[in-house]
């Protein structure tokens, strides 16, 4: 098997996997808000595509875990990256994640009725 028909298999896969929260896939789409595309995730992760693969196929550390500090460190290992660039995108999938769930739906409801309670005193006092 050549190189590039086991990249191009390895990059299928990491396609594949966008949905399934274990891999970094995953994380990588909602941290940059866009669709995987092994060129575009090597720009963003200033790797080559094909480190950006290795990366993508990945388990998905999780920012709660005493070894998330490790983990990390290993992932950006493979393309040879600051380990910060991975944990930047793991949190911020993460926050990603509780805004998509109720958790964030509520707070953002929160903040909304605050605004619009304050608006509505200050009409009252004009």
């Amino acid at each position: 098997m050549s190189n590039l028909t086991k990249q191009a298999l390895l990059s299928r896969a990491a396609r594949r996997l966008v949905g399934d929260r274990r891999y970094m896939v995953s994380a990588l789409v909602l941290w940059s808000g866009e669709e995987w595309n092994e060129e575009r995730f090597g720009e963003l992760l200033e790797c080559s595509p094909s480190d950006a693969v290795k990366i993508a196929l990945c388990t998905r550390p999780s920012g709660s875990s005493l070894a998330f500090r490790t983990n990390v460190a290993r992932i950006a290992a493979i393309a040879g990256i600051p380990p910060g660039r991975i944990a930047n995108a793991i949190r911020q999938a993460e926050a990603v994640e509780e805004f998509t769930t109720g958790t964030g739906v509520q707070l953002l409801a929160a903040a909304r009725d605050r605004i619009e309670h304050s608006d509505s005193d200050d009409s009252e006092e004009g």
